[in-house]
């Protein structure tokens, strides 16, 4: 054999050798090309439920007289401010419940390390912070509309329903109530204000604020379901409802999915889509409904992640600037690596490890607070109690005139 035959014998071994791994190296960067651009249905796939609801048996309901159905029950309320209710946002994502046990280890680590800190923290100076845990509908339960979707919430919001039961039943009648729903709990927020605050006179006085965040709230509710909750118009407006849900500009598919997707109680109390229904804004810098903040008017983000309850977390001013367009805040991009929503591998569903608005929250409860104390004050005044009852045996009846 020639050293030309042996070259040309080289070159032939070698380059299918080449060619075959420019081939393998080419069918897994087209698969992980593939994975990567559909990585949100894998994820969704991943996490869906495979039993129908029909058949399904949720985990048993939590028993509210047992501390253990509670992440947060004050035992003192001696120099409260106001007795808060705080509804959790979702943290249970696996495909085996559609319902979560209430004591699921991995869902709770995630309610005390990152949603507990983050989400009821701006509330603490109120010194009654009360927190029920529930059987939260599962991540994959927030994606569809479908009849699964909705029984899932309507089963986590009869245990959100027992639970403000139980206290209302452990404040004063005269205490200031708060009411806050983060992601799914602000849907459940959504239910207590219309089958608890649209009738009884006495418990709507006593509502300080309802703060709806990061879930929908269509302005028609305000004409029906609402009627007597209005939108808070003003940074120091009572008896009224905050809400507003917010991304950076380049979560497009979720700002979509939260305008037209999202499930909120009807009148008949069943779930409705919110599809071409305008949607409320409260802008959290300012208090206004709609319109634009500037960033020095941001009181302060915090990542409270990791921290115990009790902890104070450091505060970030003037970060951020947020704009209302079309019901969603939009942010600004914030400086703050640590204070950007994650967006790849179904990390941007995850609990977020902060809360853009810590500072405004807590310097606005105290204000509304202070008005309410000032509305209730006059309000007791006009209407002094009763001192005595004093009985009557024999009254007598007129009968009005035929």
């Amino acid at each position: 054999m020639t050293d030309n035959q042996k070259y040309r014998g080289f070159v032939v071994k070698f380059g299918v050798k080449w060619i075959f791994a420019g081939a393998v190296i080419g069918f897994f960067g087209l698969f992980a090309l593939a994975a990567f651009l559909a990585q949100d249905n894998i994820a969704r796939f991943l996490i869906n439920p495979r039993e129908p609801y029909d058949t399904y048996t949720p985990p048993p309901a939590p028993d509210y007289a047992r501390p253990s159905s509670w992440l947060l029950f004050p035992q003192n309320l001696e120099g409260a401010e106001a007795a808060v209710f705080y509804v959790h946002s979702t943290t249970y994502r696996s495909a085996e419940h559609w319902n979560a046990p209430i004591l699921d280890k991995k869902s709770g680590s995630l309610l005390s390390r990152i949603s507990v800190p983050n989400e009821a923290g701006p509330f603490r100076s109120m010194q009654a912070v009360f927190a029920p845990r529930y059987r939260q509908a599962t991540l994959y339960g927030l994606f569809t509309s479908k009849y699964q979707g909705r029984a899932a919430r309507l089963t986590a919001y009869q245990d959100v329903r027992r639970a403000f039961e139980v206290f209302l039943e452990s404040v004063p009648d005269d205490m200031p109530i708060i009411l806050v729903g983060y992601g799914q709990g602000g849907l459940h927020v959504q239910g207590l204000l219309m089958d608890y605050f649209q009738q009884g006179e006495l418990l709507r006085r006593r509502l300080v604020v309802a703060y709806i965040i990061d879930h929908a709230t269509p302005l028609d509710m305000f004409e029906d379901e609402l009627a007597k909750t209005p939108p808070c118009a003003a940074s120091d407006d009572i008896r009224c409802v905050i809400s507003w849900t917010s991304y950076a500009p380049e979560f497009s598919s979720e700002i979509e999915r939260l305008r037209n997707s999202s499930l909120v109680f009807d009148s008949t109390r069943e779930l409705d889509i919110s599809k071409d229904r305008p949607l409320l804004c409260t802008n959290p810098l300012n208090w206004k409904i709609n319109g634009e903040a500037p960033a020095s008017e941001h009181d302060g983000a915090a990542s409270a992640t990791g921290l115990r309850y009790e902890d104070e977390p450091a505060i970030i001013k003037n970060n951020i600037s947020v704009t209302c367009e079309n019901g969603v805040a939009l942010l600004s991009k914030t400086s703050k690596r640590y204070l950007r929503r994650p967006k790849y591998l179904g990390k941007k569903w995850a609990p977020l490890t902060y809360n853009m608005f810590y500072d405004d929250i807590r310097q606005n409860v105290t204000l509304r607070v202070d008005q309410w104390r000032e509305v209730w004050e006059q309000e007791e005044k006009r209407t002094p109690p009763i001192d005595s009852i004093e009985d009557i045996s024999d009254a007598p009846i007129n009968k009005v005139p035929g």
